[in-house]
């Protein structure tokens, strides 16, 4: 994914990225399909991110040893689908924390609430879809973050969704360029996702996606203004304002929640 917007971001120096290394370890096969980034599409500064892209269709059980990657038994036993979901990544949130923990070569497991524990005070967010992983952390002093990953929707999926994800008036708002319904739909669905995987950690449930909605949006520096419907509490109260940050690329929807930057 490339970096197609941009507005103010939180005032901190940029990552120096110059002295990167990857730790993982995969095949010259696999080397020359998958698609690796480490530059952030996103406008905050203080976060560093990591994305895997092209998914090989084969896996070979042996890279999770090779790349340190224990896989829970709940995903050890489930389809090669969601074990490559699971393994892709663990590896983008390890490489994104080496950019504030070089040495860092540990495993990122899985809290409560299915919530990744990320190190050395950071805090940070893991999202894939079928073909394609990222993940992104900073210092926990900066906020949460809520990094959400989703596939256009099917126009059938749109019209069976909508009307539990937005409000006709959400909806009218995403309208620019004519963008058909399951594009709006998922542009949606997935900031309110980053939102909600953002606070989860200050209010510890799972809202309705109609506890939150979409009032502004900007296309062309690429964020969304959110507002809080109802009181969640943890101090995310009705009428709390969030940004989402979003980029729209190759048939995905990618958004981002800082909870320290643009919430009031």
């Amino acid at each position: 994914m490339s970096c197609k917007f941009g507005i103010g971001a939180i005032d901190q120096p940029p990552l120096d990225r110059s002295k990167f290394t990857h730790t993982h370890i995969f095949p010259e096969i696999y080397k020359a399909r998958l698609r690796i980034n480490r530059v952030s599409p996103f406008p905050i500064a203080s976060t560093s991110f990591y994305s895997i892209e092209n998914f090989p269709a084969e896996f070979d059980n042996v890279l999770y040893q090779q790349n340190r990657v224990d896989l829970p038994p709940r995903v050890s036993l489930s389809v090669i689908k969601r074990r490559k979901e699971y393994f892709f990544g663990r590896l983008c949130a390890r490489e994104a924390v080496r950019f504030f923990l070089p040495d860092f070569t540990d495993q990122i497991r899985t809290g409560s609430g299915g919530v990744p524990q990320f190190p050395g005070g950071l805090a940070g967010s893991i999202t894939h879809d079928a073909d394609g992983a990222a993940a992104i952390c900073q210092p926990a002093e900066f906020g949460s973050l809520g990094l959400d990953m989703e596939p256009a929707m099917s126009a059938a999926l749109a019209e069976e969704l909508w009307m539990t994800v937005a409000t006709r008036e959400e909806l009218a708002l995403l309208c620019w360029r004519d963008a058909i319904k399951s594009l709006r739909l998922t542009l949606i669905f997935s900031a309110k996702e980053a939102l909600f995987k953002a606070i989860y950690p200050e209010i510890l449930c799972i809202p309705e996606f109609l506890t939150s909605a979409v009032i502004n949006v900007n296309w062309t520096a690429g964020y969304m203004t959110l507002r809080l419907e109802k009181n969640l509490g943890g101090g995310w109260d009705r009428g709390r304002i969030i940004l989402a940050y979003f980029v729209v690329d190759e048939g995905r929807v990618l958004t981002l929640v800082s909870t320290k930057d643009g919430a009031t």
